[in-house]
């Protein structure tokens, strides 16, 4: 069994940050090549909807790293600190889907790409991302890491 301290020194999120620097240069590339006029309003909305897109995707990260630690702790006073940490962290991930939810009833007048290509980031960081990190993770030898 994998335990959770171990998972929490391999987990690295550079690819994952890579991934989301190229999906922005992607989507604001595309939404320039495709864009009638000005480019600049649907490239706006992309990258307002790319970083709402992407705190979400951390705050999720923070949310199940607290549960996990929350979990896994024995002591009750770690517990009590792990309890507080998720809630801190579950608070801000419903205000992240707040602002979210509100910038979409704002993005009527958005272009549909754009707001697709925004949203994308919810599937291809981790997707793209994950399989980077798992390629990683599967050159670095180690007997302890049982997948």
């Amino acid at each position: 069994m994998v335990r959770i301290e171990h998972l929490k020194q391999r987990l690295n999120l550079r690819p994952y940050l890579w991934v989301a620097v190229v999906w922005l240069i992607f989507g604001g590339l595309i939404l320039r090549a495709t864009a009638e006029g000005s480019a600049g309003a649907p490239v706006g909305w992309f990258g307002l909807f790319w970083g709402l897109s992407l705190m979400n995707l951390f705050l999720l990260l923070k949310v199940v790293a607290s549960l996990l630690t929350f979990v896994s702790e024995t002591d009750d006073s770690k517990r009590h600190s792990a309890l507080k940490s998720l809630g801190i962290w579950s608070l801000s991930k419903l205000g992240g889907i707040s602002l979210l939810v509100a910038a979409l009833f704002q993005s009527q007048a958005a272009s549909l790409g754009a707001v697709a290509l925004g949203l994308g980031v919810f599937a291809v960081v981790p997707v793209v991302g994950g399989l980077w990190w798992s390629r990683q993770l599967s050159t670095v030898e180690s007997p302890e890491y049982v997948c």
